[in-house]
């Protein structure tokens, strides 16, 4: 059986490229957890269930915003 983490990391590598290692579960969990909370899941399980199992196109886009670096700086 696949472990919700395994399934949310291939779901990232393919939608992103990104890879999320093992050892970067309690990064995961932390910054998954406040939108598992605000959008009624029971846990951050729950919340990459329903996102493997919908694709929900505004779930996933949450997911990816919250484990991505969004900054971007330049040096001259």
């Amino acid at each position: 059986m696949t472990l919700p983490f395994e399934r949310l990391s291939g779901l990232v590598k393919a939608a992103t490229g990104i890879v999320l290692d093992a050892d970067k579960k309690f990064v995961v969990e932390s910054r998954l957890l406040p939108i598992a909370r605000a959008r009624g899941f029971e846990s951050v399980a729950a919340l990459i269930d329903r996102l493997i199992d919908t694709r929900e196109p505004a779930l996933l886009e949450d997911v990816i915003d919250a484990l991505t670096t969004n900054e971007t700086f330049f040096f001259p």
